[in-house]
């Protein structure tokens, strides 16, 4: 077993430096390509809205619906972010 452990210990920093070379091209080309296409949906979105102008013929209880589901993804978002930021256990939340 220590001989395995000092084996990898000798190789382990090798193996990160020949996976870093090997992935950098792929994750910018991935990054880049994300990128993109974020903005792209960033900036239909305000179009497809003001295009619809659906606000005008929305009915009451479909704009309390959308309240709710735009609440509920807020929090849920909120308590991932609780979670990620410092743990379940231990965090005064």
């Amino acid at each position: 077993v220590a001989q395995f452990i000092r084996n990898f210990a000798e190789k382990a920093p090798a193996l990160v430096k020949s996976a870093a070379t090997y992935s950098k091209p792929q994750s910018a080309a991935f990054g880049d390509k994300m990128l993109k296409k974020m903005i792209h949906t960033a900036m239909v979105f305000p179009v497809v809205i003001v295009q619809a102008a659906s606000f005008n013929q929305l009915p009451v209880k479909a704009a309390l619906l959308g309240g709710l589901v735009t609440t509920e993804l807020w929090m849920w978002f909120h308590g991932g972010e609780i979670i990620a930021k410092c743990g379940i256990i231990g965090c005064d939340v």
